[in-house]
């Protein structure tokens, strides 16, 4: 697990990140994941997460790469569902979802998502922003031909 780290900023940044958090309905966390998305589309900033890795195998598969829980294999249909189980979960929508074939498990817990390995019982606590940026690479690489 990746752990949280303090950033100093001085304090009128403070207050104009916090105008930017009010004005979108996020924490002050999730609005700076919104500024770096924003570059992300731009162009400006590459779509990477530590210990977070989607690949599409030859065979079409997809694998996650999951610092903490290791490598999920699923189907690309699976892993769209995946996505969406995320995307569910950052947004506290219905409740987590158990893929037995991939051997994962989606859940929110409180305001962040824990991502689970059923054989290992192995987990990872994601930010709310980092779980949506995780379910739109996801998306992305399953939808690709």
């Amino acid at each position: 697990m990746i752990p949280p780290a303090i950033v100093k900023i001085p304090g009128e940044r403070v207050d104009q990140l916090k105008r930017i958090a009010e004005k979108h309905n996020l924490s002050l966390a999730d609005a700076i994941g919104l500024l770096i998305n924003q570059e992300i589309a731009a162009g400006r900033l590459s779509d990477e997460l530590t210990g977070l890795e989607v690949k599409i195998l030859r065979n079409g598969k997809v694998v996650l790469s999951i610092l903490g829980i290791g490598d999920i294999l699923m189907d690309r249909k699976s892993a769209l569902q995946f996505a969406v189980s995320l995307e569910n979960a950052a947004d506290r929508k219905r409740g987590g979802i158990l893929d037995l074939d991939a051997g994962i498990s989606v859940v929110g817990i409180g305001p962040a998502v824990r991502l689970r390995a059923v054989e290992s019982d192995a987990s990872r606590v994601l930010a709310p922003s980092i779980a949506r940026d995780f379910a739109r690479q996801i998306r992305r690489a399953a939808e690709k031909d």
